[in-house]
């Protein structure tokens, strides 16, 4: 396999008969070839019909040739033969094609089942309810600085008023959800994004905002 340019579905690191390697990875003759795989057996329901096709990654020489590839069904010469249920546990074989071939250095580890899917309720909700949205409006006070944050329909928008040593500074935000209670407010090309957060008192009222502003980040009193 070697720099080979034909049999792409046939050499070192293919799925044979089914999917050439990424990249001929493949060593010189003479050279041990180093491969890394990584197997998830077909799975099949209670009626015995194909729940979940044969997945395989592999590393051949450290390189990425199979990235969690997709079996057809099991490999043949000229063949694509169905998926058919097998015993969960079956021999480990090392084939050769009539030339010497050696082998060392083989570990088998078994990998834990596949776990399940994360519950979708067990995410934060990306955007707020229009309940929540009212719960963030009011004006939060600081040193130098004050935010007005009004409720708009299913967003929030903000509005800066800041004085400093070249005078009074106002700069309206339109505030989008990046969690629960960090917001992103949308800015020109070129200029630095305005991140948001929101803090709460025990009984999860809004306590104080939180905003990075002049290379720092100012906290704002809810009043």
């Amino acid at each position: 396999s070697y720099q080979a340019k034909t049999y792409a579905d046939g050499q070192a690191g293919a799925i044979y008969g089914q999917y050439p390697p990424l990249v001929n990875a493949t060593r010189p003759p003479g050279e041990w070839q180093t491969y890394d795989i990584s197997f998830r057996e077909p799975r099949y329901d209670s009626t015995g019909h194909l729940a979940s096709r044969a997945r395989e990654t592999v590393f051949l020489n450290g390189v990425l040739v199979q990235d969690s590839t997709e079996l057809s069904g099991p490999t043949a010469y000229h063949n694509r033969p169905p998926y058919f249920p097998l015993p969960e546990k079956l021999p480990f074989v090392l084939q050769d094609h009539g030339t010497p071939v050696r082998y060392r250095n083989i570990w088998i580890r078994e990998l834990p089942p596949p776990q399940a899917p994360i519950p979708f309720d067990s995410f934060v909700p990306l955007r707020p309810d229009a309940k929540q949205y009212e719960s963030y409006a009011g004006t939060y006070e600081g040193a130098n600085e004050s935010v007005t944050i009004t409720a708009a329909g299913d967003g929030l928008k903000g509005e800066l008023d800041a004085k400093g040593s070249h005078g009074e500074h106002k700069a309206p935000w339109q505030l989008f959800p990046m969690s629960e209670d960090a917001f992103e407010a949308k800015q020109r090309p070129g200029q630095d994004v305005v991140s948001v957060r929101f803090t709460r008192n025990a009984d999860q009222t809004v306590k104080t905002l939180v905003v990075f502003l002049g290379g720092h980040y100012v906290e704002l009193l809810k009043k």
